[in-house]
């Protein structure tokens, strides 16, 4: 073959690799950012529900400070029960530093993750769990 032609095929190879290389390069940049964009609509609004609900418990627990409580009266009871219900609260208990629940109201829950709940409770600190019911709905 003529040099000229291997010349323009090689030359053609390159030229289509770079293209294919750049087109991939922009395609592979769009779609990270419609992932991030897509995963923001998706997580915002979720962490906000979240952030409301564990304010809706703290404004409970102010409610009833757990600090100046030592027995749940009916009185109290009724209280704990009127104010989650409020929210929409489909279940509402208190938890002992063993975690046995005293259920105020709902159906009585099984955690996922119990250890790691009343070990994170335990501590201080602030933490969602997922309970699930007897017939296994979350």
């Amino acid at each position: 073959m003529d040099k000229k032609i291997i010349r323009f095929l090689w030359t053609s190879l390159v030229g289509l690799s770079v293209l294919c290389i750049g087109v991939f390069s922009l395609m592979t940049q769009i779609m990270i950012r419609e992932n991030d964009d897509a995963l923001s609509a998706v997580v915002s609004p979720y962490m906000e529900g979240i952030s409301m609900r564990t304010l809706q418990v703290e404004n409970i627990l102010n409610a009833i400070p757990p600090e100046e409580t030592h027995q749940i009266t009916e009185e109290e009871r009724e209280r704990f029960e009127k104010l989650g219900r409020n929210v929409e609260f489909e279940y509402l208990a208190l938890y002992n530093t063993k975690g046995e629940a005293q259920i105020i109201y709902g159906e009585p829950l099984t955690l996922d993750n119990p250890d790691i709940f009343m070990e994170s409770l335990n501590k201080g600190e602030e933490m969602a769990a997922i309970g699930r019911r007897a017939d296994g709905d979350a």
